[in-house]
């Protein structure tokens, strides 16, 4: 079980890390699209609901994050 949480997160990362970058220099609407994104593509990684949904919660935490420091341009 450990084992499986810890390749789910490497892997989310992964794929959170595809989309990083310094959100400050993007606007709300990049923030959404790689949100999206982000989301879809732990449907398509992961094939078990717990890996979704533990993928889906990391998207959530870097859309969090990206839209506290997103800028109005």
């Amino acid at each position: 079980m450990l084992r499986n949480t810890i390749r789910v997160l490497a892997l989310t990362l992964a794929l959170i890390g595809a989309a990083a970058g310094t959100a400050a220099a993007y606007p709300k609407s990049y923030c959404d699209s790689q949100y999206q994104t982000l989301y879809n593509a732990c449907a398509e990684r992961f094939s078990t609901s717990t890996d979704v949904q533990r993928c889906r919660n990391a998207a959530f935490e870097w859309y969090q994050g990206c839209l506290d420091n997103a800028c109005d341009c």
